[in-house]
């Protein structure tokens, strides 16, 4: 009884410590374009605000490619790959995603957060529902993203710009592709899977919006 007692109370105590870490480590963060905040992470949770494009936040804690943040207005969750570091927003260069790490050593627990690069493709969470899944090659192959239908970003950068050969989309999701930022230049509207995308905007793609 008195061993179970024992391994209660450091387990409390390792979880406070790891409690008081994560609100202690507070990393900023700029959205690279509009998106949702959301009661939970995932699309399915209800939408609570929204970020606009630039907006400066703080990354408290990050779970399964989303990360909960707080700034001026209702703070929840967003998707990792609409936030960069405030040095490559100021530079006009998206460096990917965030990823936020704990781990446990001789000095006690270790928390990180830190952004990926250009050349690694961003990795969504599952979407489920209506929704629009881009492909890095032609025939749906290669690298995948999905959003579902409602996200939008005017101006893709990192992996995905100029980087998109097929789409698919599902139960009566719609999608609007254009090959310059804020959904001008060349654009295409799709109701259906298109294996091939034409030439004059395959593997041009910078901006998108979904719907259904």
């Amino acid at each position: 009884m008195k061993t179970n007692k024992i391994a209660l109370t450091l387990a409390t105590a390792t979880l406070a410590l790891v409690a008081s870490t994560f609100a202690a480590m507070a990393v900023p963060a700029v959205a690279k374009s509009q998106v949702n905040v959301r009661t939970g992470p995932s699309t399915s949770y209800n939408r609570v605000d929204a970020l606009h494009r630039g907006e400066n936040v703080e990354v408290t804690e990050c779970n399964a490619g989303w990360c909960y943040i707080q700034h001026n207005g209702p703070d929840g969750w967003v998707s990792g790959n609409y936030l960069q570091s405030p040095n490559n927003y100021n530079q006009n260069n998206n460096n990917g995603s965030i990823n936020f790490g704990l781990t446990f050593g001789s000095g006690g627990p270790n928390v990180t957060i830190t952004f990926g690069n250009n050349n690694t493709p961003p990795q969504a969470p599952r979407v489920r529902g209506p929704r629009v899944c881009f492909y890095e090659k032609t025939n749906y192959r290669g690298q995948s993203y999905c959003v579902a239908a409602g996200e939008e970003d005017n101006r893709l950068r990192g992996f995905w710009n100029n980087n998109i050969s097929s789409i698919k989309v599902y139960l009566g999701a719609r999608v609007h592709v254009c090959e310059n930022s804020n959904n001008t230049g060349a654009c295409y509207g799709y109701g259906s899977n298109i294996a091939r995308l034409p030439g004059s905007i395959n593997n041009r793609i910078t901006a998108y919006r979904t719907w259904r």
